[in-house]
């Protein structure tokens, strides 16, 4: 009985140190403007132009062909 408890105690731990690396790669990738409502930029997007649209970004990831990725783990 204890070790199926010490057992579910470990998988919970495990889980929750898990969703927390993924909450830091997601919450941290990711800067957002209040020119553009708070919507996420990639911190490593590069700014290229400002205009009276919007901003233009340059970031490696995103291609035309493949679009944007799902993480960004660089």
């Amino acid at each position: 009985m204890k070790k199926m408890i010490s057992g579910a105690l470990i998988i919970a731990a495990l889980l929750i140190m898990g969703g927390a690396i993924i909450y830091y790669f997601i919450s941290f990738s990711y800067t957002t403007t209040e020119d553009l409502y708070e919507f996420p930029v990639p911190r490593n997007a590069e700014l290229v132009q400002i205009n009276d649209q919007g901003n233009r970004n340059e970031w490696s990831r995103a291609s035309e062909e493949n679009g944007i990725p799902y993480g960004d783990m660089n």
